[in-house]
């Protein structure tokens, strides 16, 4: 049995992993040292879940790469970057402690940038302004204080920013609550529940369907290869109903409009959740194919969806 040491104060946020010889217990130098090493296609069990408190380096165990089923975690900052059929880049990443999913739609020709949740505006500048690009969007899927962490740096670095969300997601008489944050919309969507509409700027084409129960005026976002799930849909879950301003009746209607929509899109498509969440084989993916989510997912094969 191999053993890294492990600092005091931090052993009881970790976990063992197995590697087929025995547990690893991976203290804060191994993890910054572990993914430097493994092999690529290392099958790797339960990762370390991050918990509250202030981020640690490389956010404890984010930077471990999962590539259990081409599954795969990316480390707190860092970016896929994919290029569509239709020449629109896909940015994708996980910020912050509460293992937030970001999602960007770039069209260089024209110089847009539409970010999904922003969470951290210091991190996106650098990473967009390092290809010469500046975000010009920033789209709501529902104003959770998390999911809008990033708003007040967004609008300080940026003020000429477009600011898209739901009109039902301004929430005034729920402000009080700590659970949301208070976002200035420049612009809105104002569709009834479970329908949708286009939404596009430049080459950019998105769907955005009104699917509330988790938060008042929550959506997702569908186009160029990715269904950006926010907090309707985890991997193999869906968000909470127990939270101010959630409707589990709502809640179920949109994981059935849900489920309509991935089954109309291709399954290699990425679904990409609101929160990094565990996956049925105890990895933590970023995000899981359609076709995946629809045969795995404990939600959208709940046999009260008929």
């Amino acid at each position: 049995m191999a053993h890294v040491h492990v600092t005091r104060g931090v052993r009881e946020h970790l976990e063992a992993v197995e590697l087929g010889l025995g547990p690893i217990y991976i203290g804060m130098e191994g993890i910054c040292a572990l993914p430097l090493v493994l092999p690529p296609m290392l099958d790797l069990g339960v990762v370390v879940p991050h918990v509250g408190g202030s981020p640690t380096p490389r956010s404890q165990v984010t930077s471990l790469r999962c590539r259990r089923y081409e599954g795969f975690m990316l480390g707190e900052g860092e970016f896929d970057k994919r290029v569509s059929e239709d020449g629109i880049e896909v940015w994708v990443t996980m910020m912050g402690p509460y293992l937030n999913m970001n999602t960007a739609f770039i069209d260089r020709m024209a110089g847009i940038v539409a970010i999904i949740d922003p969470f951290d505006a210091s991190e996106w500048s650098s990473a967009l302004s390092a290809e010469g690009l500046e975000p010009t969007h920033i789209l709501y899927t529902h104003t959770h204080r998390d999911h809008a962490a990033g708003y007040p740096g967004m609008l300080s670095l940026y003020p000429d920013l477009e600011v898209w969300g739901h009109v039902d997601a301004r929430v005034p008489d729920l402000l009080s609550h700590m659970v949301f944050s208070e976002v200035a919309f420049t612009n809105e969507w104002a569709q009834p529940a479970g329908e949708s509409i286009e939404w596009s700027v430049g080459g950019i084409r998105l769907t955005v369907t009104h699917t509330p129960g988790h938060a008042p005026g929550h959506v997702t976002l569908h186009g160029h290869g990715v269904f950006h799930a926010g907090d309707l849909l985890f991997t193999n879950g869906m968000g909470r109903v127990d939270l101010p301003g959630s409707d589990p009746m709502d809640q179920w209607d949109s994981i059935r409009t849900g489920r309509e929509i991935l089954r109309s899109l291709p399954g290699s498509w990425r679904m990409i959740p609101g929160h990094r969440y565990d996956w049925i084989d105890g990895s933590t993916p970023d995000w899981v194919s359609i076709a995946d989510a629809l045969k795995h997912n404990y939600a959208l094969n709940s046999p009260g969806l008929g």
